[in-house]
């Protein structure tokens, strides 16, 4: 969907509707909006500018059958990759995960040892991106040992997650004894 977005590909563009079986559709009219709907697209980058990577590779496999499915393969790169492992692929960007969260897989202890390792991951390649993590299990993102800047409740599903942003910086953020104001070492 990223990609999608990023090409300004409209949604449904590769699709039919309903509504043009009505007796008031009028083809003409809907041809020239997907003209230029067409028209504005992006052309493909010379390079991809969305990554995206599992450890699963089934899953890489499955990501990239949807990205051709979706006519925009060439705007990411894919890959596997273990998030704790994979180097940043630029020096600032958004990185957005759904961790495991112990619904479907992995268990507490595991859960427990993963975070902790999640936040150093983030600190030491990442520093400079803002980071985007999906939960259904409020207490994983306090082991990651960073501060949220925001977290917005969503679904996934039935389960109810929380979308916690954190602002990735290097080193440790202090504050300044007189100022009151934050400093990196």
């Amino acid at each position: 969907e990223a990609a999608l977005a990023a090409a300004d590909f409209a949604p449904g563009l590769q699709r039919t509707f309903g509504f043009q079986k009505l007796a008031w559709y009028d083809g003409p009219t809907w041809q020239r909006i997907r003209q230029r709907a067409r028209d504005r697209m992006r052309p493909a980058p010379a390079a991809p500018s969305i990554f995206a990577s599992d450890v699963d590779p089934r899953a890489v496999a499955q990501c990239r059958r949807n990205a051709a499915a979706a006519g925009i393969p060439a705007w990411i790169d894919i890959g596997e990759a273990d998030v704790l492992e994979r180097p940043a692929p630029g020096p600032s960007g958004l990185l957005i995960a759904n961790p495991p969260y112990g619904v479907r897989l992995d268990d507490e202890a595991g859960l427990a040892a993963f975070y902790p390792k999640l936040g150093d991951a983030l600190k030491q390649r990442f520093a400079g991106w803002t980071a985007c993590l999906l939960t259904g299990d409020a207490r994983l993102p306090k082991l990651i040992g960073l501060k949220p800047s925001r977290r917005t409740p969503l679904y996934n599903g039935a389960i109810e997650c929380r979308l916690f942003r954190f602002e990735i910086v290097a080193g440790r953020p202090q504050r300044a004894a007189r100022e009151g104001t934050a400093v990196r070492q």
